[in-house]
C-alpha cells in the first residue's frame, strides 16, 4: 500500500447516528434524480458539485432505499464481497470529490451495513488520486443500522484546496483476527452481505486566501511496473477553477492526458521514462516536477530454481517429489557425456553452483544430446523416479525445453565422498546428481570383465560397514555407457561419477550408488603429493574478506591482487610442475628449486600471482595448479571472479549479527516494526536474535541495479535468495535493500527502504533461524544471480558490537566500525545511511601518497596533505576483524603511532 508524501497527523473521526455538519458541501452524493441506467449504477455522478465515484474490487451496485425520514430517498447499494478469509482491504467504494476551495476539510457519508456483511471497515485517502492511505477503521452499531460517519481533514497535509483530494472505504478483516467478522451478532459473513451509501459529502469552509494561480501540491511520484501491469500516476493541485493538465512523457506532450490521473490497463517498455505534468488555468501555469517510471519485463511463465533449493524441499519424512508447482527453470553444466535412457527421450545430469539433478529430455532425438561441459537451460516440471529427482522438459510443451548457453567448459570439481555419511540420507539427498569422487576402492577380479549390459558392482572401500554401488548403466538390451565389457581396474582406484539413486519404497532413503559415465571415470590410485595452500588478499579497496585466508572461491575488484602461497612435500621422489596447469595470462607462477629435509621427504614450494584489471570484469578465472610427484600428481584449484562494472557499486554496508531481545535495550527493534509483539513473551524473545538480524545491501552506481536471483550466505549455506519477481530485487541509485532474518508474511519492518524477509530458494521453505549469522563470528556471502561470489565478508567477535549494527565507515569502502561509535550513536540505520551525508559514489579510499618509517620505537606515517583538508587515522586488524580510530580531525600530513608487538600491522589514512 502507498502512503502519503508526509506524515499523517491525528485526525477526529466520528461516528454516530444523526450528526451532521452545517456547512454546504462542496460535492454531494444523494443517490436520488439518477436513472437506473447500467453506467449509472456503476458510477452515479453526484447532486452537487463536481466529482465521480466508482466500484473497487469486484463489487456489483444497484439502488436500494436509502436514509428514513426527510434526508432519505434512494441509497447506492453494493454486495458480492471477497470470499471469507481472502482480500482484506480491496472491496468496496472510492469516491473523487475535489476540495479546490476549502479550508478545514471533512468528508462524511451515512453507512448502512447488513446483518451478514463485514461489520468492520476502513477508511483510505489520497492526495494525488492514485496512492491511498489507511487513515482510520471503524465498526457497524448493528445489522440494517444507518450510521453518520464524519471525517476531519484538517490536519491532513495537502488535504485542503485540492483537486486531486480522494477517499475508498473498505471492508477488512475482524480486529485482531484473520477473518471477516459479520454485523449480526448470531449471524455469518457472507459475501452476499450488502452496505448502503446515502448523503455522501466533501465540505469545509470557504478558504479566504484560495490561491489563484495553479500550484502544485504532492508531484507525481516515480514507479517501478511490470510490464503487462496497470500504470497509475495522480498529482494533487490547488488554483482557481477550471485547472486543466497535459501529461508529456520525455518532454513529449500525452495526447488526451488531460486529467489529474493518467492510466494505463497495462503498462508496455514504451511506458517507460519521465512523466510531468503541466496545471494551468487562466490566472497561470505550474509544472511538477519529473517522475520516473521504470518498466520491467514480464516474468517469464516458470520459476528460476537452483538444485539446492529442489533438493532441500525433497527433504523430509518421505523424501518424496517436492511441493513445486508449475514449470520450473534451472542452468548448469552437463556432466555426463552419455544419454542415460534407452531410447526415444534424453537422460543426462546437470550441475550448478548449490547442487546437481537429472535432466530427461522427452521426445528428444539423440543427435540433440548436449555434451558433457555445455552450459544448458532446462524448462521443465518436477517429477521423481526411483527416488532420483528430475526435472522433466517435454518437447509437445512449446513453453519446455533445454538451450545449450555454452560449451566446452571444465566440469564441476566433484566432491570427496564420505562413505561413513552414507546412512544420513539428509546429506546423501543433497548430493545426489552431484560429480563426487571415491578414492581408495577395489573391485572383486575375480571376474575381469565389468559386465556387458546394465549392473551393479559393489565396491570394497575403507570402510567396511559401508555398502557402496558402482552402477553400469543400462537394462537387459545393454550399457549405455563405454564402461561396460571393459577390464576392472587391479589394485586400489579412484572413480568419479554421478551420486545417484535406485529406490522404489518410500521414504526414499536407499539406494545410493556411484554412476560413471565413461571408462576415464576409472583412474588407479597412486598417491599424489602432499599439498597445502595459503590465499594472500594484497592491496584491498574494500576491506572485509579475510586477508589472508584458505578458500578456493576468491572474489578481487580492479587494483586488488591475489598471492597463493602453494606447498607441496613427497616421500617418494622429486616434485616437478605437473600437466594441466591453467592460469590467465597476466597471471604468473614462481616455483623454487626444491629441497630434501634429513627425512628423506622432497619439499617445493610454488607462488601464484595476479593483479586484477579493468579488462577483467565480468570474468570468472578457474586457476589449477598441477604438481607431479612420482606416482601421481596433485591439482589444486581455485575459481577467481571479478565483479562487473554495475556489480563494483553494489556493497553490503552494514550488518547485524547479535540483535538484542531487551526491549529497554537501545538497539531493541531493529528494523521498526509497528506491531512488534513484547519481548516479554517468551515464544517471542527465544526468536528475536535470529528475526532481527539483517544485512543491508547499497547500491553506490549512477544506474538502477537488478539483483533478482542474488543470494546472501553465511558459513554454512544460503540464508536469502532475492525473488526476480520481487520489484524490490530492482535497487535504484543511492540506495539500499535489507535483508532481514524473518519472519517470513507478517511484522514487517517498518523502515524506509524496501527489505525482504530470508527465503534460501524460489521454492524453499522459509528458514526458522534467520540469517544464521553467529554472535562471536561469521562469514557473508553475496553472490550474483549466477551464483558468482560478488562480496565476502569475514568477522570475528571483534567485528560483532554488542550495542546494534556494525557499518562500513567513514567511506563506503571504509572499515567495519560499530555503528553506536558513530557522531551519531545510534544502534543502527538500516535501509538508510550512517550519517547525513549519505551514500556516495565510488566509495573508493582517498588517493594519497603514503609512506611508513619505522624509527626506533615509533612508526612514522607521512602523506601530502591538501589545503584545507582533514585527515583520520585508522588501524585495521587482520582478517577483518573490525578497526580503531587511532586520530581525527588532523591538518598536518604526520602521525606516529607507537611499534607494537604485532607481526602485521595495517593503517587507513582517510579524508574527511
Amino acid at each position: 500500500m502507498s502512503t502519503l508524501p508526509h506524515r499523517l497527523c491525528p485526525v477526529a473521526l466520528l461516528v454516530a447516528a444523526g450528526v451532521t455538519l452545517a456547512d454546504t458541501p462542496a460535492v454531494l452524493w444523494n443517490f436520488n434524480e439518477i436513472p437506473d441506467s447500467p453506467e449509472a449504477t456503476l458510477s452515479p455522478p453526484p447532486a452537487f458539485g463536481q466529482g465521480s465515484a466508482s466500484l473497487l474490487g469486484g463489487v456489483t451496485a444497484s439502488f436500494a432505499t436509502g436514509v428514513p425520514g426527510a434526508a432519505g430517498g434512494r441509497a447506492w447499494n453494493i454486495t458480492r464481497f471477497p470470499t471469507q478469509s481472502t482480500a482484506p482491504g480491496t472491496a468496496g467504494v472510492r469516491f473523487s470529490a475535489p476540495t479546490l476551495g476549502l479550508t478545514h476539510p471533512h468528508l462524511g457519508f451515512q453507512h448502512r451495513f447488513s446483518a451478514r456483511s463485514s461489520g468492520r471497515a476502513l477508511v483510505r485517502i489520497s492526495v494525488n488520486g492514485v496512492d491511498f492511505t489507511d487513515l482510520h477503521t471503524y465498526e457497524s452499531p448493528g445489522p440494517d443500522l444507518w450510521t453518520n460517519v464524519v471525517v476531519d481533514l484538517t490536519t491532513i497535509p495537502f488535504a485542503a484546496d485540492n483537486d486531486a483530494f480522494a477517499f475508498e472505504v473498505v471492508s477488512v478483516f475482524g480486529a485482531n483476527t484473520d477473518r471477516y467478522l459479520a454485523t449480526g451478532p448470531s449471524s455469518t459473513y457472507a459475501p452476499s452481505g450488502t452496505w448502503r451509501w446515502d448523503d455522501v459529502r466533501v465540505s469545509g469552509d470557504p478558504l479566504p486566501d484560495a490561491a489563484v494561480e495553479p500550484r502544485v501540491l504532492v508531484p507525481p511520484s516515480g514507479r517501478i511496473v511490470t510490464t503487462g501491469d496497470g500504470l497509475r500516476l495522480g498529482v494533487g493541485a490547488s488554483g482557481a477553477p477550471p485547472l486543466r493538465y497535459q501529461w508529456s512523457l520525455n518532454d513529449v506532450e500525452l495526447p488526451g492526458e488531460t486529467r489529474p490521473v493518467l492510466e494505463r490497463a497495462s503498462a508496455t517498455p514504451a511506458d517507460g521514462g519521465r512523466y510531468q505534468v503541466l496545471v494551468w488555468n487562466d490566472s497561470g501555469s505550474a509544472a511538477s516536477d519529473p517522475a520516473e517510471v521504470v518498466i520491467l519485463p514480464p516474468p517469464p511463465p516458470y520459476h528460476v530454481t537452483n538444485c539446492a533449493a529442489l533438493h532441500q524441499a525433497v527433504v523430509g519424512p518421505e523424501f518424496s517429489r517436492p511441493a513445486v508447482e508449475g514449470i520450473v527453470a534451472l542452468e548448469g553444466i552437463v556432466t555426463t557425456h552419455t544419454s542415460l535412457h534407452a531410447s526415444g527421450s534424453l537422460l543426462f545430469y546437470l550441475q550448478d553452483s548449490t547442487g546437481g539433478i537429472a535432466a530427461l529430455w522427452k521426445g528428444a532425438s539423440p543427435e540433440s544430446l548436449p555434451p558433457a561441459g555445455t552450459r544448458v537451460r532446462v524448462v521443465g516440471q518436477i517429477a521423481q523416479a526411483n527416488g532420483v529427482l528430475q526435472i522433466v522438459a517435454d518437447t509437445r510443451n512449446p513453453l519446455e525445453g533445454v538451450t545449450l548457453l555454452e560449451a566446452d567448459l571444465p566440469l564441476p570439481d566433484p566432491v570427496d565422498l564420505d562413505v561413513a555419511l552414507m546412512s544420513d540420507p539428509v546429506r546423501m539427498e543433497l548430493l545426489e546428481g552431484r560429480r563426487v569422487r571415491i578414492s581408495g576402492v577395489t573391485l572383486d577380479t575375480r571376474t575381469p570383465l565389468f559386465p556387458d549390459r546394465g549392473a551393479n558392482v559393489t565396491l570394497t572401500t575403507s570402510d567396511p560397514e559401508a555398502k557402496v554401488i558402482l552402477r553400469v548403466d543400462g537394462d537387459s538390451r545393454g550399457a549405455r555407457v563405454d564402461l561396460a565389457g571393459q577390464p576392472k581396474p587391479v589394485g586400489p582406484f579412484t572413480v568419479t561419477g554421478i551420486w545417484t539413486q535406485n529406490d522404489a519404497t518410500r521414504p526414499f532413503t536407499e539406494g545410493y550408488q556411484i554412476l560413471p559415465t565413461r571408462w576415464l571415470d576409472l583412474v588407479p590410485d597412486g598417491r599424489p603429493p602432499e599439498g597445502a595452500w595459503t590465499a594472500i588478499l594484497e592491496n584491498p579497496i574494500r576491506p572485509g574478506d579475510a586477508l589472508t585466508n584458505a578458500f578456493p572461491e576468491q572474489v578481487l575488484l580492479p587494483g586488488e591482487g591475489l598471492r597463493i602461497l602453494a606447498e607441496f612435500s613427497d616421500d617418494q621422489g622429486p616434485i616437478q610442475p605437473g600437466p594441466g596447469t591453467a592460469l590467465p595470462e597476466r597471471a604468473w607462477v614462481e616455483w623454487n628449486e626444491g629441497s630434501v629435509s634429513e627425512e628423506g621427504i622432497h619439499h617445493r614450494t610454488a607462488t601464484i600471482r595476479f593483479v586484477a584489471s579493468d579488462s577483467d570484469a565480468g570474468i570468472l578465472h578457474r586457476w589449477v595448479l598441477s604438481a607431479g610427484g612420482t606416482a601421481a600428481t596433485r591439482r589444486m584449484t581455485w575459481t577467481v571472479y571479478v565483479p562487473t562494472e554495475g556489480e563494483q557499486h553494489i556493497r553490503l554496508s552494514e550488518y547485524l549479527a547479535n540483535p538484542t531481545a531487551r526491549p529497554q535495550a537501545p538497539g531493541f527493534n531493529p528494523l521498526q516494526r509497528d506491531d512488534w509483539p513484547p519481548a516479554s513473551d517468551a515464544a517471542v524473545a527465544s526468536k528475536l536474535t535470529s528475526w532481527d538480524e539483517f544485512v543491508e545491501v547499497v547500491n553506490l552506481g549512477a544506474n538502477p541495479a537488478n539483483l533478482g536471483g542474488w543470494t546472501v550466505s553465511d558459513a554454512t549455506r544460503t540464508r536469502a535468495w532475492l525473488d526476480p519477481e520481487d520489484p524490490a530485487s530492482l535497487l535504484p541509485p543511492r540506495t539500499a535493500l535489507v535483508v532481514y532474518g524473518g519472519p517470513v508474511g507478517h511484522h514487517e519492518p517498518g523502515i524506509p527502504s524496501p527489505a525482504l524477509a530470508a527465503i534460501p530458494g524460489p521454492d524453499a521453505v522459509p528458514s526458522t533461524d534467520g540469517l544464521g549469522l553467529n554472535n562471536t563470528g561469521d562469514t557473508i556471502l553475496l553472490r550474483n544471480a549466477d551464483g558468482r561470489l560478488v562480496e565476502r565478508i569475514v568477522f570475528g567477535s571483534r567485528g560483532v558490537s554488542g550495542e546494534g549494527s556494525m557499518v562500513r565507515w567513514p567511506l563506503p569502502n571504509g572499515p567495519w566500525t560499530p555503528h553506536a561509535e558513530m557522531e551519531s550513536g545510534r544502534p543502527a540505520s538500516p535501509g538508510t545511511p550512517p550519517t547525513e551525508a549519505g551514500w556516495t559514489p565510488g566509495g573508493g579510499p582517498t588517493d594519497l601518497n603514503l609512506t611508513c618509517l619505522v624509527e626506533r620505537d615509533r612508526i612514522h606515517l607521512l602523506w601530502m596533505p591538501s589545503p584545507g583538508a582533514t585527515y583520520s587515522v585508522r588501524e585495521l586488524f587482520p582478517g577483518a576483524q573490525g578497526s580503531r580510530i587511532l586520530a581525527a580531525n588532523l591538518n598536518l600530513g604526520e602521525y606516529w603511532v607507537p611499534v607494537g608487538t604485532e607481526r602485521l600491522r595495517l593503517f587507513q589514512i582517510t579524508s574527511p
